[in-house]
């Protein structure tokens, strides 16, 4: 029986008065598809090196290296809250007096493009602030499929349903890259 420590509360990285912008200069993704499709488009716009982790347990391994460049930037890993808990203790850490490392995790990607506001519907928001009550654990192995499920669900009888692993250049667009970065404010994405 395995009895390793599960992390399941994540707390903001800054402070609650007043963070002033979170800039960055290097860009990890835990995944390889969507997420990192529009995180790498975007860092390439702002001269920002973007790199994908193939999955949750290896960024501990790429923080690793990074901490042992002598020129080491601001990174921010972008991983899925939803699914990185197993993997907190060790990079929590790795994090403890490096101030050039931040983490930002959302529940899942398709949680950030839903959260963003993109396609205006405010009953979405309601799904995401109680997503408690929408979410059959019968139906979703996780929260991450719910909101992947729900995302493809108000998508797909329009011209840019949404596909994990073929990202539509509707979600690249400025103005929708621009509501996603605001939200996940205070954290920027500094042009090089």
């Amino acid at each position: 029986m395995d009895t390793r420590q599960v992390y399941n509360l994540f707390y903001k990285i800054y402070s609650e008065t007043n963070p002033g912008k979170i800039l960055i200069k290097s860009l990890i993704t835990e995944d390889s598809q969507a997420g990192f499709t529009f995180f790498s488009q975007v860092s390439k716009t702002r001269g920002i090196c973007c790199e994908s982790a193939g999955g949750k347990s290896n960024i501990l391994g790429i923080l690793q290296e990074k901490l042992l460049d002598k020129e080491q930037k601001e990174t921010l890993v972008i991983a899925d809250g939803a699914a990185f808990g197993p993997e907190m203790a060790h990079i929590s850490q790795l994090l403890r007096g490096n101030v050039n490392i931040k983490l930002y995790l959302p529940e899942s990607f398709e949680w950030l493009l839903l959260y963003a506001d993109i396609f205006n519907k405010p009953f979405i928001r309601k799904k995401l602030e109680e997503a408690e009550n929408y979410i059959e654990s019968e139906k979703y192995f996780s929260w991450e499929r719910y909101f992947t499920d729900l995302l493809m669900e108000e998508t797909k009888d329009s011209p840019y349903p949404y596909d994990k692993s073929n990202l539509k250049d509707f979600y690249l667009q400025d103005k929708i890259v621009q509501k996603v970065l605001d939200a996940m404010a205070p954290i920027c994405l500094a042009k090089g």
